[in-house]
């Protein structure tokens, strides 16, 4: 699953997490893809650092 950039300005952002984003790496979250309304982000498993086999278990 390819990486979606985040907005510029997050929609509705609490302040602690617009202050935590602002101090990440842009690159960084340009390789994450985050999900404002549920708070969780998505990153490629493939990635050699963040990433993680599959999880084997269905559903």
């Amino acid at each position: 699953m390819p990486a979606i950039p985040l907005p510029v300005r997050p929609p509705a952002a609490a302040a602690r997490t617009e202050e935590l984003t602002e101090a990440l790496d842009s690159k960084f979250l340009e390789l994450i893809s985050w999900d404002w309304e549920s708070g969780v982000f998505l990153y490629p498993l493939e990635h050699p650092v963040i990433g993680m086999p599959e999880c084997q278990v269905r559903g």
